[in-house]
């Protein structure tokens, strides 16, 4: 190993330890902290598990990427079973969508999920929980470089793959500082969501098999439903994903919706923090500002003037409640959250300038103006208010005016995400074949897929 490796690592394991009391009261590493210390008996594997794959996903997002992962397999003749995915990550939110995986009746017979915390990425703690799961890969999903854990894989000789892969500039640019490290680490395959992407891979760990998949945030949308959505309710609009640095701005904009109609009726507001920690604080904001609001988890039988969406995993329904949604992140320079999930359920989003993380979509959506990008918090609540309006234009009645947006959007929508699907077939196929490779029955990669194996 490398001088610059050995430094690093080592700066890198005292500042973990020296962090470590700190961390235990983190907001979002304190649910579970005693497992991320890699208790005794992790991971517990079943009795003949089969080979082993850890897939590491970083939170809710990822996590919910696995399922479409996963969903994906039994459309793969060759998938050999019984195979285990050690499925880890770093949030409660991200753990509870991998559970709910796990038990997924439509898991094919013979394939075991288990879902665990990410240890604390201690490059000795990592070496030790490699040892114990012995996977014969790791996945990473999207952005998720932990130098203990990729370090204790090429300690131990197991190949790492990064699927969905995906790097901003700004991640480029903090990676980079690091390069001598990543460079004498390098994956056995990157699969990258855009040409921009790959290069930024590339240029990181050097000569390293690339190639470009679909986007598996394509796969994971949900197709639309036949069933009218929530034909009875009144107007809503919804603030969703929304994250901590956009509190204050919002705050004026829901005073104004708050205080709106529309054909005479009051407006409906939906309010879903980002993270369900923020829940607290925006119900201290509301009533700090003299709005009541009312919690999503106590089951309303009507939908009340203003809802909290207090619980996490079930976006499709807010869209379907919704006829005019803001998607957060998007106002702070924060990347942006998936504007894509509201216009299944038809509904055209609003999003804010500060969308890089979604650079992948493109600006078709804005051309077709199936999305609306907003310079500023001054033009949100205009722009939601027309979105309202916009759904009342096709049809005489309120009613039958949403329903038929809804469906010319969804059909719109469409045809623009089928040429894009397909990512979760690809790397579904990847993960089966490249453990199928190392069980040694012969099967290999095809021509048009990175060739992946051990590193000698």
């Amino acid at each position: 190993m490398a001088l610059f490796s050995r430094a690093f690592l080592g700066l890198y394991s005292l500042a973990w330890r020296a962090a470590r009391p700190l961390l235990r009261r983190h907001a979002r590493l304190a649910d579970g902290f005693a497992e991320r210390l890699l208790p005794e008996g992790w991971p517990s594997f079943p009795p003949d598990p089969g080979p082993c794959l850890w897939l590491q996903a970083a939170s809710g997002g990822e996590a919910r990427l696995v399922r479409t992962l996963v969903n994906a397999l039994p459309d793969l003749p060759y998938l050999g079973l019984p195979l285990t995915l050690l499925c880890t990550t770093c949030t409660r939110q991200g753990l509870d969508i991998l559970e709910k995986t796990a038990t997924d009746s439509s898991l094919p017979p013979g394939l075991t999920l288990l879902p665990r915390y990410l240890p604390l990425d201690i490059p000795a703690l990592m070496r030790e929980a490699v040892r114990a799961a012995r996977p014969k890969a790791i996945v990473l999903l999207e952005t998720e470089l932990w130098p203990g854990l990729l370090d204790a894989a090429a300690r131990e000789r197991v190949p790492f793959l990064i699927l969905n892969a995906r790097m901003t500039p700004k991640s480029l640019s903090g990676y980079s500082r690091l390069r001598p490290f990543w460079r004498e680490r390098p994956p056995a395959a990157i699969l990258a969501v855009s040409p921009e992407d790959a290069a930024r891979f590339a240029g990181l760990f050097g000569p390293a098999p690339v190639a470009l998949m679909p986007n598996l945030k394509f796969d994971h949308i949900p197709r639309p439903s036949a069933a009218a959505p929530f034909p009875d309710a009144p107007p809503a609009v919804a603030l969703a994903s929304v994250r901590r640095e956009e509190e204050s701005l919002l705050l004026p904009v829901v005073r104004d919706l708050f205080a709106s109609s529309f054909q005479g009726a009051p407006l409906r507001l939906i309010i879903a923090p980002r993270h369900m920690h923020r829940v607290p604080a925006w119900r201290q904001l509301l009533a700090s500002a003299g709005l009541p609001c009312v919690l999503r988890s106590s089951r309303p039988q009507e939908l009340p003037p203003l809802l909290l969406w207090d619980t996490f995993g079930d976006l499709p329904l807010l869209y379907a409640l919704a006829d005019s949604v803001f998607v957060g992140g998007s106002l702070a320079p924060l990347g942006g959250q998936n504007f894509l999930e509201p216009l299944a359920a038809g509904v055209i989003p609003c999003v804010g300038p500060h969308i890089a993380n979604f650079h992948w979509v493109g600006e078709e959506l804005f051309t077709l103006r199936l999305a609306v990008s907003l310079s500023s918090v001054r033009d949100l609540a205009p722009a939601l208010r027309a979105g309202i309006a916009r759904a009342a234009q096709a049809a005489p009645a309120w009613h039958e005016a949403r329903l038929a947006a809804r469906r010319e959007i969804q059909a719109r929508f469409q045809a623009w995400l089928l040429p894009r699907t397909g990512g979760s077939l690809q790397a579904a196929g990847i993960l089966a074949r490249f453990a199928a490779a190392l069980e040694g029955d012969g099967t290999r990669p095809a021509e048009d897929e990175p060739k992946v194996g051990r590193r000698p």
